[in-house]
């Protein structure tokens, strides 16, 4: 399959005490985007108290790809919609 400029993605993570695997997933999501392809992540977090929404917010400082969300539902299906 072949892509051009037009194409863009959104990559919605829903998470919830995520912080010891969410960098890598970041990572390897981030090296799979195909070239011409504009892809946006959306990590919608219901409620970590691990560390989750720190280490997004600071990855979120040096990569304009990723934002993030509180998910107040702390539900999958309401964090894609939030999205």
């Amino acid at each position: 399959m072949s892509f051009d400029a037009t194409h863009t993605v959104l990559v919605v993570i829903p998470t919830l005490n995520e912080v010891r695997t969410l960098e890598g997933v970041l990572h390897s999501l981030s090296q799979e985007t195909p070239p011409g392809v504009q892809v946006t992540f959306v990590v919608t977090d219901g409620g970590s108290t691990d560390g989750t929404v720190a280490l997004v917010q600071r990855l979120a400082k040096t990569d304009p790809r990723l934002h993030y969300l509180h998910n107040p539902r702390r539900i999958q299906s309401a964090a894609v919609n939030l999205a």
